[in-house]
């Protein structure tokens, strides 16, 4: 289901999107609870928008809430920070060709996501994220810098319910892990 709604997600194309950053994630699976299905646009101000895609199967529902900057490309060149905390773990590297995937799949042409650094899409880091935190219904990330192909990226378990996600760049993204999930069937689709 995520791969569906990054695909809504990118009927939003052309120059006013072009080279946007995603500032906030929130991701929610359960019961129907929205009326509406497809994207929805929640708030739009000169330099942000903040949209909802939904889908509904069965009686069940996939939203995400996607928070963009428009016009807006993230902080990639922090000098290398080793301040990386002594409980993180290695997570994973994306490499150019996930992330060419990726982009070819759900037909992203954010050019930010293209060419020797590549920033990595938001929507792929919560795919890993979701295949990481296997029973969760809700998520919520908040990115703080982007991250590039090839850089180690690294977990950081902060309590039951919050993580972090570094590289030697600097924080990467903070993250909520909600409610879990009863039948995680379907989730990732």
């Amino acid at each position: 289901m995520l791969m569906d709604l990054a695909k809504q997600l990118t009927i939003l194309q052309g120059e006013q999107y072009s080279n946007s950053s995603i500032a906030k994630l929130h991701w929610q699976y359960g019961k129907n609870k929205y009326n509406e299905t497809g994207l929805s646009i929640l708030k739009k101000r000169h330099h942000f928008i903040k949209t909802a895609c939904t889908i509904t199967k069965e009686n069940m529902q996939a939203r995400l809430e996607t928070s963009l900057i428009l016009h807006h490309i993230p902080r990639t060149t922090i000098s290398d920070n080793t301040d990386i905390p002594v409980t993180a773990i290695f997570w994973r590297i994306f490499s150019l060709t996930d992330i060419a995937d990726f982009i070819q799949n759900v037909g992203d042409k954010n050019p930010i996501h293209k060419g020797s650094n590549a920033i990595i899409p938001g929507i792929l880091l919560l795919s890993e994220v979701l295949n990481t935190v296997m029973d969760s219904k809700e998520i919520i990330m908040r990115f703080n810098n982007a991250a590039l192909a090839g850089q180690p990226l690294y977990w950081n378990q902060l309590n039951k319910n919050q993580a972090e996600v570094y590289s030697k760049k600097g924080k990467v993204f903070n993250l909520i892990i909600g409610k879990p999930v009863k039948n995680r069937r379907d989730i990732n689709g």
